[in-house]
């Protein structure tokens, strides 16, 4: 069943803006079963003269209908456009118990539909950042959610607090994006693409830094077409401040070989392929570059794009397979991305396992 309800301008007069989301639906049960409840409880809404809001209740309370239900009865009375009824009967599943998170979303929707006022619909969408806290999946739907009816500061205030917690997810920051252009603002567009280009280093991260730098440029001519010079000025110290790494630590070799690089920070912590993210904000990001195949050039390589000072414990250790040479290059590079930028270049001949150690402190 299909609970997204995508309300189009050729469905209902009231057109929503919609980003692109998953809807969670609730556990199935057998078909065959839920459309027969599904059907006597539409009679019982269709027959029953006494209000729907006691009707509801009066078939809820029993505990015979599931969530599988309401979303079939929800869905049919959508596209009949009885959307009251339909508000009627999610604000009767929460209240008895049965709420799941897809329906604070339908129930904001219908809500918007049967035009209730806005404050009720904003205690829905806020009821939904409750009903998600701590589960960052569905924080994120929330936040899409909350953008589709314009609640454009409560969006991007729960994708920072979502930040504050984990900022590496792309996901989060993919959301955040779409928000940002949605609301129009030149600085909260900015800030999604920074934090972007500071934040996430999944694979194939340097085609996202390239597509970000290349929109952050867009909006520098965009300010400068606007002939807003402060905006313009703004967008591109945040671009210089985005593609700043206080520390890259790089190791390259040639053959079919795993060497594993680790990284022991100055309070202890261990960047390595166990923990590939510390809360230093560390990171390790395995590559397969290969630009030219046939060299079979592997690299491994730790960032922090804000490295504390002190003392760092470069590892380098071959587990198995043919290393050329037996030779591993160690790059350190620090201030990267700036014009303190400074690359130190090591080649460990034989290596088993090696361990090299350099001081970082921050630039003048």
């Amino acid at each position: 069943m299909d609970l997204s309800l995508n309300c189009s301008s050729s469905q209902t007069n009231a057109n929503p803006r919609f980003i692109q989301t998953g809807v969670q639906r609730p556990q199935k049960r057998g078909k065959a079963n839920a459309a027969k409840l599904s059907q006597e409880l539409l009679g019982r809404l269709d027959t029953d003269e006494r209000d729907s809001v006691i009707v509801w209740d009066d078939a809820l309370a029993a505990g015979t209908y599931d969530s599988q239900v309401i979303a079939i009865v929800t869905t049919w009375l959508h596209r009949k456009k009885r959307f009251d009824d339909a508000v009627e009967g999610l604000l009767a599943a929460i209240r008895n118990g049965l709420a799941e998170p897809w329906m604070y979303d339908v129930l904001a929707v219908e809500m918007k539909l049967a035009k209730r006022p806005q404050k009720q619909i904003d205690r829905v969408l806020l009821s939904r950042i409750d009903f998600a806290a701590g589960n960052d999946a569905q924080m994120l739907v929330a936040a899409s959610n909350l953008a589709a009816f314009d609640a454009f500061k409560e969006s991007i205030g729960l994708c920072k607090e979502m930040a504050k917690r984990n900022p590496h997810q792309p996901e989060l920051w993919s959301t955040a994006r779409r928000v940002a252009d949605l609301e129009g603002d030149f600085e909260l567009r900015t800030w999604a693409r920074v934090q972007t280009l500071r934040n996430v280093w999944e694979p194939g991260f340097e085609t996202l830094h390239k597509k970000m730098d290349a929109e952050l440029q867009d909006l520098i001519r965009e300010a400068m077409k606007s002939e807003d010079q402060p905006a313009a000025s703004a967008i591109r110290e945040a671009l210089r401040g985005a593609l700043r790494r206080d520390l890259r630590v790089q190791i390259e070799w040639i053959g079919d070989g795993d060497v594993d690089l680790s990284i022991t920070e100055p309070n202890g912590l261990i960047c390595s392929r166990r923990q590939k993210v510390t809360a230093n904000g560390g990171l390790l990001v395995r590559q397969d570059v290969a630009a030219q195949p046939s060299s079979k050039r592997q690299v491994e390589e730790y960032v922090c794009v804000d490295a504390k000072a002190g003392t760092y414990t470069v590892k380098v250790e071959h587990v198995d397979g043919r290393v050329l040479l037996g030779r591993v290059q160690v790059k350190v590079t620090r201030n990267a991305g700036t014009d303190s930028e400074v690359t130190e270049t090591k080649s460990l001949r034989g290596v088993v396992e090696a361990a090299q150690t350099f001081d970082f402190r921050y630039r003048d």
